[in-house]
């Protein structure tokens, strides 16, 4: 079976060249779940990794195409200059993706990150052109995330509807979309109503729980710590930190 992975995901090397290059930072968070869910289809399935790369201010212009593609990565070309570019990226991907389906005696599975508008709608297109079957993957719920465009949350709502099956990653977005029968849940977040109330203590205390990753600014919490007077400098942190190595 083959599997062609659409997303804004790279490398993490090349990712963190990224990183570095940009003042706007892009979104660790998205990077680090596609990441690993790319690399446990890597160990069941052919996969075929096509990058629609995030792109910053500060990185127009900056060609960071690494020399070696490993992991069947592709980095779509880039022309930084607004409307255009999402253009570019489209005309790049159709042009791209009949070679992908080259020597493949079975039709490959599109499985897709669902909240990238053009991500979505460029799955959509391709799967109805060549009868393959799309799998969305949904990370948010998009009325719910900030950094969407409000004007954009219903269209991106609209498109996560009338896919062959999901991957969700939580109970509450199964149920947000409404289909359970087609879709895997792939658990990453806490569910609200599974929060236990906090424990309430008579000594002053900072509890801090979350991704455990310098690009969420945990260096600069434990700095701020330096700052703040607590009665015993009770501190307590919990987290997650794993590798996807």
């Amino acid at each position: 079976m083959k599997i062609i992975y659409l997303t804004t995901s790279m490398l993490d090397d090349d990712f963190n060249e990224l990183f570095n290059l940009s003042k706007v930072k892009p979104n660790p968070s998205n990077q680090l779940f596609h990441r690993k869910v790319i690399k446990s289809l890597m160990k069941v399935a052919k996969v075929s990794v096509v990058s629609f790369r995030p792109i910053t201010p500060k990185t127009l212009g900056v060609d960071i195409i690494p020399e070696h593609r490993k992991e069947n990565y592709i980095y779509l070309p880039i022309e930084n200059q607004g409307v255009n570019r999402k253009i570019a990226l489209k005309k790049a991907f159709l042009k791209l993706f009949p070679h992908l389906l080259e020597g493949e005696e079975e039709m490959p599975i599109i499985i897709f990150d669902a909240i990238n508008l053009l991500i979505c709608r460029l799955a959509k297109e391709v799967s109805q052109k060549y009868h393959l079957k799309r799998v969305a993957v949904i990370t948010d719920d998009p009325f719910k995330v900030q950094s969407i465009e409000p004007l954009l949350r219903p269209l991106i709502w609209f498109n996560y509807q009338h896919h062959h099956g999901y991957i969700t990653i939580s109970e509450g977005l199964n149920k947000l979309i409404g289909h359970p029968k087609k879709t895997i849940v792939i658990p990453t977040i806490i569910d609200e109503e599974k929060i236990l109330e906090p424990t309430k203590k008579s000594d002053s205390n900072l509890y801090f729980s979350g991704a455990l990753y310098k690009q969420y600014g945990i260096v600069n919490l434990l700095k701020s710590f330096d700052f703040i007077t607590f009665g015993q400098n009770d501190k307590l942190l919990i987290g997650r930190l794993w590798s996807i190595d």
